[in-house]
């Protein structure tokens, strides 16, 4: 085993305060010197710094399964999300390729043939469980590859404070009311009232929820690219015409990141902000009264929402199917399932975890509008193998759209890249 799992290793003994859980030798890619059979996972963290990193799920997930599967030895590498991607693509060069992957895009290794299809790998039970909009969202020409690991739905928060100051009853349901109380909020004195970001952490979660609410997205229902269709060209450039030049949202918007403001609007200095579960868990330690609403659209509010998911795939080159299957059917467990997503301000993907989490959350009016929007979420196009080299484009140059460039531009340019990265990949 090369240096990055013998630190992964290291640090899942540390972790769980063991040195029996991992670590024993130079493991290969198969085995370990002991003839147990080595599955190497990839994961993101979800935590926001050490204190809270999800590496300590994955840790006691390994001890836990290790004790019952005494013939398999998980080995998990717990990473940023800014370095996830990079970090695999580097495994797989060195041939150095991990079991399953938890990150948040499949299509492309999928359609390189590195992936097992879900068939080979997955129970009948999980795959009844998964939630349907989700796990369809999974798929690549009709066969499911990528496994939805956890969820979330967008809605609109706003600081009740604020808008009691500024004689505001209810939240707006169209853009037009929204343009309106931020200029209420600013005329009370809220130096941002409404938060865009639009920085390279997420854009691509804002931008389709403008798309949304102009009956636009990034793909038609047949799955055609429609990135700078009509429709979403008028959406951006309502957005800067009617929030981001009049002032009404923070100067940088281009810069500001999704955590930067889910910050702001947590610390009170933020008046609306589109979020999701976790923004509720920040706002709620930080002793904030918010509310949450249905997105506003351009003539209404939205009935469906922003789904974003992440996902876990599952790579063939080791042969692991057999222990890869047995780890998931451990990890989906409604118990265990639940108790990363509630730690973490995340949503299930199975009806099991998400029966328990209405139950057990049942007094959390706020958590149960995000839940019930579940089987009406809209996930990203994340099927399409394109859409990884969409998405890196649209981090890097959708904030222009607001400032130095146009809206109309940007998306050309976006929709240029998603077709010649189709058209590349017909082509070979």
């Amino acid at each position: 085993m090369n240096r990055r799992w013998i630190r992964a290793a290291a640090f899942a003994a540390a972790s769980t305060f063991t040195l029996t859980a991992c670590g024993n030798g130079v493991l290969g890619i198969g085995g370990s010197d002991d003839g147990r059979t080595v599955v190497k996972i990839v994961a993101a963290d979800y935590g926001t710094d050490a204190n809270v990193s999800s590496a300590s799920f994955w840790s006691e997930a390994e001890s836990a399964f290790e004790a019952e599967h005494p013939d398999i030895d998980i080995v998990p590498l717990v990473l940023p999300w800014t370095e996830i991607d990079a970090e695999v693509e580097e495994m797989i060069q060195e041939g150095d390729t991990p079991d399953l992957v938890q990150s948040g895009s499949y299509a492309g290794y999928a359609a390189e043939g590195l992936l097992y299809p879900a068939s080979e790998y997955m129970s009948v039970r999980l795959e009844a469980d998964l939630i349907p909009s989700y796990s369809e969202a999974g798929r690549v020409d009709g066969t499911l590859y990528g496994l939805p690991f956890v969820a979330s739905t967008r809605m609109l928060f706003y600081n009740e404070d604020m808008f009691r100051e500024a004689d505001i009853a209810l939240p707006p349901t169209t853009w037009d009311r929204l343009a309106e109380v931020a200029k209420a909020l600013k005329d009370e004195g809220v130096e941002v009232p409404y938060g865009l970001p639009l920085g390279p952490e997420e854009p691509q979660a804002e931008t389709m929820v403008w798309m949304m609410g102009n009956t636009g997205g990034y793909t038609d229902a047949a799955g055609n690219w429609t990135i700078n269709s009509e429709q979403n060209v008028d959406a951006l450039n309502w957005v800067r015409a009617n929030l981001v030049e009049p002032g009404l949202t923070q100067p940088n918007p281009e810069q500001t990141n999704r955590q930067d403001v889910f910050q702001m609007f947590a610390g009170g200095g933020v008046g609306m902000v589109v979020g999701h579960p976790a923004l509720l868990l920040l706002a709620e330690h930080a002793g904030l009264e918010f509310g949450v609403a249905p997105l506003p659209g351009r003539l209404g509010a939205q009935s469906g929402t922003l789904g974003a998911a992440d996902w876990m795939m599952a790579f063939r080159e080791n042969g692991h199917a057999a222990e890869i299957r047995e780890f998931l059917d451990y990890l989906y467990q409604p118990e265990k399932h639940y108790s990363l997503v509630d730690e973490y301000g995340l949503l299930p993907v199975t009806d099991s975890a998400t029966q328990l989490m209405q139950e057990r959350k049942a007094d959390d009016e706020n958590l149960q509008k995000m839940i019930d929007l579940l089987p009406y979420a809209d996930p990203y196009p994340a099927g399409e193998p394109a859409w990884s080299e969409v998405t890196a484009r649209l981090k890097e140059t959708i904030g222009t759209a607001m400032t130095t460039s146009d809206p109309e531009s940007v998306l050309d340019d976006l929709q240029a890249v998603a077709e010649q990265a189709d058209a590349s990949a017909a082509a070979e």
